[in-house]
């Protein structure tokens, strides 16, 4: 007599013995394939090569590529910029440094605060109904907001009159960036950009010409307000406005890429410019 144990372990052997069969004779593709335990992130290729990036761990995965701070310049750059201009966001992002990708950011983020502030119904009223004035050079301001030069501006972030003001944290703040962060030594024309969009209006000028029409339109929405509240950030702003405007003007035009070919651009390539055979 046979234990019933005995049969039932048979049974469970028999019916593990026929899965297996039914796997292999499987397609490849289907149903569910025994691996070789939990997954493991690697680089691996066919057959166990390594695939990994110079400087990397035996082929294990590391640590490269974009970080959050590209992703979100790259998001920036291609809602604001017109089409015709994508083709310089990925050489102005190598090219860029920290403070570069900080200002497009910080940008980005002031044309959304200001369609946020004319979005809502409260603030958006109060914004609507507020007196406006406008400047010689056609910049529109907020009534009640004082205008202020730049000289006054650098000789108030320059004074120490008193260990009061060399403790103040404001003032070390703005020293900080404006002496390591903005321009290591001031001249002229940093020191006008920097208080450039408190002055001038930004739909005359020629760094906006890269933007779309709706970042234009965002763009002069925050400037009614925005360099009285920040001027750090108004700082940034322009200094990411020249960057990007430079980068576009750097690009090669079609009478560069004519003139480099020996031709004057005409239609159909007419040979008129001048050649080594003409020499």
């Amino acid at each position: 007599m046979v234990c019933r144990c005995t049969k039932l372990s048979c049974a469970k052997n028999s019916a593990t013995s026929a899965a297996a069969a039914a796997a292999a004779e499987m397609p490849p593709g289907r149903g569910l394939h025994p691996g070789a335990g939990a997954w493991t992130p690697s680089l691996s290729g066919p057959g166990g090569t390594p695939m990994a990036p110079p400087g990397g761990r035996d082929g294990r995965l590391c640590k490269f590529g974009p970080t959050n701070a590209d992703l979100e310049v790259k998001d920036a750059l291609q809602r604001m910029l017109k089409p015709v201009n994508y083709s310089i966001i990925v050489p102005w992002m190598e090219r860029a440094g920290e403070h570069g990708k900080k200002d497009v950011i910080v940008l980005s983020r002031c044309l959304a605060s200001a369609e946020a502030e004319h979005a809502d119904q409260r603030s958006g009223f109060a914004a609507a109904t507020e007196p406006l004035l406008a400047n010689s050079n056609g910049r529109v301001r907020v009534a009640k907001a004082v205008p202020v030069s730049a000289d006054r501006i650098q000789q108030d972030m320059l004074r120490s009159k008193h260990g009061a003001d060399q403790r103040d944290g404001n003032l070390k703040a703005t020293r900080h960036f404006f002496g390591s962060q903005y321009a290591t030594i001031p001249s002229v024309d940093t020191v006008h950009d920097a208080h450039r969009l408190g002055e001038i209006n930004l739909a005359k000028d020629p760094t906006t010409r890269v933007l779309t029409e709706e970042a234009r339109r965002r763009l002069q929405l925050w400037q009614v307000r925005g360099p009285e509240r920040d001027r750090q950030a108004a700082a940034q702003v322009m200094r990411a406005l020249r960057s990007i405007s430079e980068a576009v003007t750097a690009l090669p035009t079609y009478q560069d890429h004519c003139r480099s070919r020996g031709t004057d651009g005409g239609i159909g390539g007419g040979g008129g410019g001048r050649t080594d055979q003409d020499s």
